[in-house]
């Protein structure tokens, strides 16, 4: 299917590299903005080796060397919270009762702290 789609677009310039250069100089560009940047460029590879049958790797038309590829790296929020140094359990539950008062609307949050902390 793949071959059949590049051979309607492209026709008897499906196997001209100089092509595949420039559709993978766009392709990173586009790519780039992912999340799984990593995964297009494998796609991308893919397609590359079906039309060429490439032995070895050809960087000219094909994704290499993507671990030299900066990116700031962005460490996603522990889904968790810890808490230190409360005073007493009760102001424990109150300042955890605190935390998520924009999800849960209490009647009166300092008294659900004290009989939480009872339990």
């Amino acid at each position: 299917m793949i071959q059949r789609f590049s051979h309607s677009r492209l026709g008897n310039r499906i196997d001209d590299k100089e092509i595949w250069m420039h559709a993978k100089a766009v392709y990173s560009g586009l790519s780039g903005v992912l999340d799984v940047w990593e995964l297009a460029e494998t796609f991308f590879n893919s397609i590359t080796r079906r039309i060429f049958a490439t032995v070895g790797v050809d960087p000219r038309i094909e994704f290499v060397d993507t671990c030299s590829r900066s990116r700031p790296f962005q460490m996603s929020p522990p889904p968790y919270r810890t808490y230190r140094g409360a005073q007493s359990t009760a102001i424990l539950m109150e300042t955890i009762l605190g935390d998520y008062q924009y999800q849960t609307a209490y009647e009166d949050r300092q008294r659900d702290a004290r009989v939480a902390a009872e339990k």
